[in-house]
């Protein structure tokens, strides 16, 4: 099950790539790969409106360099305030809205290229 993965990548176009200046991957894993290889301090996003504490920073960064690739499959257990959706954020400068039942969970970066919106419940994750 990879459709948190699925909905990233196809989320994402070749100008978010070039911005960041990394290399489009071709599978899940090098997507894993190039987020772990280009992690940010992520400083500069804010969630839900709120600034992120350094402590909460270092957690999340050290969430997303642990991560195991070889369990993609089995799920991605997309937590309130996600790792990678901040990094997402961070890296390709935009804004994201996830509509988790109803609940709007804001991502937000300062002056951001474009917003993207994603959809999910306890065992689905997608593009809204």
């Amino acid at each position: 099950m990879t459709c948190f993965w699925d909905a990233l990548r196809s989320s994402l176009n070749i100008k978010d790539y070039e911005f960041a200046n990394i290399k489009k991957p071709n599978s899940h894993k090098e997507f894993i790969q190039a987020l772990q290889n280009n992690i940010q301090s992520m400083d500069n996003i804010l969630w839900q409106n709120e600034i992120i504490k350094p402590q909460e920073i270092k957690e999340h960064i050290s969430a997303i360099k642990e991560y195991n690739i070889r369990a993609i499959n089995s799920g991605h257990l997309t937590s309130t305030c996600d790792s990678f959706l901040l990094l997402i954020c961070s890296l390709f400068n935009l804004n994201i809205i996830q509509n988790y039942r109803g609940n709007i969970i804001k991502y937000t970066c300062h002056n951001p290229r474009r917003v993207i919106k994603f959809k999910n419940n306890s065992g689905h994750f997608q593009i809204n």
